[in-house]
């Protein structure tokens, strides 16, 4: 079975952080803290989650969130959400490879 290479966006803004300026999430009504809560505090991720949801620039989020961030909320997903995603497409790689 083959499984394609994760998608990445061309473009100048693929090598630098200028699409998170485009973000939803940047809006000025919208709390960081609903992104950086406790992975128990579903109130805040369903927040978070509502916002991601209407987010141009969900796939550049989500890149982001694999290379660099270890905790929170990014395109919709927590940090566990993440790194079980991150570790089911690791094992099919491996699978195939």
């Amino acid at each position: 079975m083959f499984w394609p290479a994760p998608a990445e966006p061309f473009g100048p803004s693929r090598d630098s952080h200028d699409w998170m300026r485009k973000s939803a999430c940047s809006r000025r009504e919208v709390d960081p803290d609903w992104f950086t809560s406790d992975e128990e505090d579903f109130g805040a991720i369903e927040r978070a989650r509502e916002v991601c949801a209407g987010c141009p620039v969900q796939l550049l989020c989500r890149l982001h969130a694999e290379q660099h961030e270890p905790f929170g909320v990014y395109a919709g997903e927590t940090a566990g959400e993440r790194t079980q995603r991150l570790r089911v497409r690791a094992r099919r790689l491996k699978e195939v490879g």
